[in-house]
């Protein structure tokens, strides 16, 4: 699914994550844009993230074992409300 469209899915069910609750992203860099370095891909990821009600708690890639593939974990910011 492309970024533009899995993202923003993430994103229009914050208000149904109450404050302070958990979401985790498994994301697949080369699923998203081809075009772009998987390194490219996380970054706008974490960028969209960090813009919206979600702060970032962790990330990692998930390698050896997935290449170009990437864990999130994100809390809701009950703060930006």
């Amino acid at each position: 699914m492309a970024l533009r469209l899995f993202c923003p899915s993430h994103i229009r069910h914050i208000p149904f994550l109450k404050a302070g609750g958990t979401a985790f992203l498994m994301l697949k860099t080369r699923s998203v844009d081809i075009r772009q370095t998987p390194e490219a891909v996380f970054a706008e990821t974490i960028e969209r993230f960090i813009d919206s009600e979600l702060r970032v708690v962790t990330s990692c890639w998930l390698e050896p074992y997935h290449h170009d593939h990437a864990a999130i974990v994100c809390e809701h910011d009950a703060s930006s409300r």
